[in-house]
């Protein structure tokens, strides 16, 4: 009698675990997809800077040849 009850809540958890182990899989490709849209968030972010560096020297080199070419200008 005892195996009988054994083996039927055996049977009966059957279909529990696996309704986890898929709860728990959804999970993990939901939590892969918050992951990669975070990296192209970030990504795009670092771009963002990294563009507004650039420009920013780019200014500044610009600033020194304006100030070179006033210079000769004035030289003149």
């Amino acid at each position: 009698m005892k195996e009988t009850s054994s083996t039927a809540e055996f049977t009966r958890s059957i279909p529990i675990k696996k309704r986890i182990q898929e709860e728990k899989i959804s999970d993990t490709y939901k939590l892969q997809f918050e992951l990669e849209e975070e990296r192209k968030k970030n990504e795009k972010k670092f771009e963002e800077l990294e563009w507004n560096e650039c420009l920013k020297v780019m200014k500044i080199e610009d600033e020194k040849e304006r100030k070179k070419i006033e210079e000769k200008k004035r030289k003149i």
